[in-house]
């Protein structure tokens, strides 16, 4: 199995570097062919001028790539290949119970394209000098920590990138499956519902970790979860365009998709998580994770058999699951990230600066907004005008902003709010993003935002987010999918006086707003008239507080 896993990413790696190599080599193919056939004396000569040509072409362009060998970059390579033999391993490491293997190898699979770019950056020979914008400078040590953090490629490596993490922080990796030959299914079809790898870990300096196989669910005549998902968006989109003048369709299509995004919802954790969502909850407090263990220890002693550690660690989870609860993750603070690796990587980047609002805090009267730029959304306008001016903080109103201001915006303020169409990368487009030193909480009140979209054959999808995140932005929070401009509007509202400080309307959750941003937006969730916003809205980056 080994062999086959080497074999599968060097041969991953071989057509990645081919396509470089055919531009050059084609030029030595047609010098090939005028010469005479060699005759049998000359016949090592020629061999070995060809190999040795192939080998020097090869060393540029990994030197390019900022790499000795083709093994080091295998790891960053966008590549189903790679993907695929890395969740091949884990499974092999998993049936032979070595649980941390099986971890660092599923942590590999995830997001080597975002890898790739994070490496073009950080490899950049330019970096730090003079013409460049000096927020984009980082120290030479930091540089090279970070340059350690992407490179991770063994297990003890991936074991340490865990205790540099927060000890009260969870890591939940929800890792697809192999689905076979749909890897390379035709674009525009849907894949069946995967089974899952769940691995939930705690953090600090003895980090646990736990890896629990997830069969995907098997229910004969149903659409797969993920084709049910881009239907009700697709319908969604139709909806927003085609009903605007028939109110009474319009709310009754709504509606439909509504309950159709409950249901698959709903299905996600009856029939996929099942009783394997007690892994995704957060951790306990001292007191109760102490009673916890009492528990956990009073049904140990009664079981007739003894269990492993693993075992344990997979009761104690289960005990802790509040079973009411209709959403496993409702009112928890959660915040996505593509990779263990990303996350260490952006967590070092603030954590060592005592500059950055993850040290600090949001600081609510630095905050910077843009609304309504294309001028085309009075009646956002309308709503947002008087709750923007209350906050006091510079902005811009139905006009486009340069490149420069909108840098200055997310490089210096604590805060930028974006109301309008999309994700605003019209304005500054994700390449340009990616080169700066991102300061402020960005939040993309937009149309998918924050949509990761696939990108061809490659494994991995992109999104803006990918872009905001490169260039080191703490925390974006944003749209999955299309939204209605009323809805959203209600919640931007909510959500900004929230983040002042400001109390809300007693029958709700932000009677008392929170200071934490990710619970903030979870309660958010709540001023939502339609599921299908509510369920839209997502942050990624790191946890935030806001001080008012």
């Amino acid at each position: 199995m080994s062999l086959f896993i080497k074999t599968t990413l060097l041969i991953s790696c071989c057509l990645y570097i081919s396509t470089v190599l055919d531009k050059y080599l084609n030029n030595f193919r047609g010098d090939f062919k005028t010469l005479p056939p060699p005759e049998q004396d000359n016949k090592n000569i020629f061999h070995l001028k060809m190999a040795a040509s192939v080998e020097s072409l090869t060393s540029a362009v990994l030197a390019k790539m900022g790499a000795s060998s083709v093994t080091e970059i295998v790891s960053t390579l966008p590549s189903a290949l790679t993907t695929d033999a890395n969740i091949s391993a884990a499974e092999m490491e998993l049936k032979n119970g070595r649980m941390e293997n099986a971890f660092h190898q599923l942590s590999l699979s995830h997001s080597t394209l975002l890898h790739h770019r994070m490496a073009q950056r950080l490899h950049k020979p330019s970096r730090g000098s003079k013409d460049e914008d000096c927020s984009a400078a980082i120290s030479p040590d930091s540089l090279q920590t970070e340059k350690a953090t992407l490179a991770t490629t063994e297990k003890d490596e991936t074991l340490s990138l865990l205790q540099k993490l927060p000890s009260d922080w969870s890591i939940i990796q929800i890792t697809s499956q192999s689905v076979g030959e749909f890897s390379f299914r035709k674009i525009g079809t849907y894949p069946p519902t995967p089974g899952l790898y769940i691995s939930r870990c705690s953090c600090g300096s003895q980090p646990t970790i736990t890896v629990q196989a997830v069969t995907a669910p098997k229910h004969e005549g149903l659409r797969g979860i993920v084709q049910e998902v881009e239907l009700i968006k697709e319908e969604n989109k139709i909806i927003n365009k085609d009903y605007r003048d028939q109110q009474q369709k319009y709310f009754t299509k709504r509606e439909e998709l509504n309950n159709r995004l409950k249901c698959v919802v709903r299905s996600m954790e009856i029939a996929w998580l099942r009783h394997w969502c007690c892994l995704l909850t957060g951790s306990l407090g001292a007191r109760n994770q102490q009673l916890l263990e009492e528990a956990t220890a009073r049904i140990i002693a009664d079981c007739k058999f003894p269990l492993t550690e693993t075992q344990t660690e997979l009761l104690q989870s289960i005990v802790s699951l509040p079973w009411e609860m209709i959403w496993v993750l409702r009112d928890q603070p959660v915040t996505r990230m593509p990779s263990l690796r990303m996350l260490t990587l952006l967590y070092q980047h603030h954590s060592c600066r005592s500059s950055s609002v993850l040290v600090q805090g949001i600081d609510s009267s630095k905050g910077f907004y843009l609304l309504d730029p294309d001028s085309n959304l009075p009646r956002t306008q309308e709503r947002l005008r008087s709750v923007f001016d209350e906050t006091g903080w510079p902005g811009i109103t139905a006009r486009r902003p340069t490149h420069d201001e909108f840098q200055d915006a997310i490089t210096n303020q604590d805060m930028f709010v974006y109301a309008g169409h999309g994700s605003g990368s019209q304005y500054l487009p994700g390449e340009l993003v990616e080169g700066l030193d991102c300061r402020a909480l960005v939040v993309l009140y937009g149309c998918a935002s924050v949509r990761l979209a696939p990108r061809g054959r490659i494994s991995d999808p992109w999104g803006v987010v990918l872009n905001y995140l490169i260039a080191y932005c703490p925390c974006v929070v944003g749209m999955l999918w299309d939204v209605t401009d009323k809805d959203t509007d209600f919640l931007t509202c909510g959500m900004i006086r929230a983040l002042q400080g400001k109390d809300g309307d007693p029958a709700t959750p932000l009677a008392t707003p929170p200071s934490d941003v990710a619970l903030l937006v979870a309660r958010s969730r709540s001023l939502c008239r339609w599921y299908l916003t509510a369920a839209a809205l997502t942050v990624y980056g790191l946890p935030l507080q806001v001080i008012n």
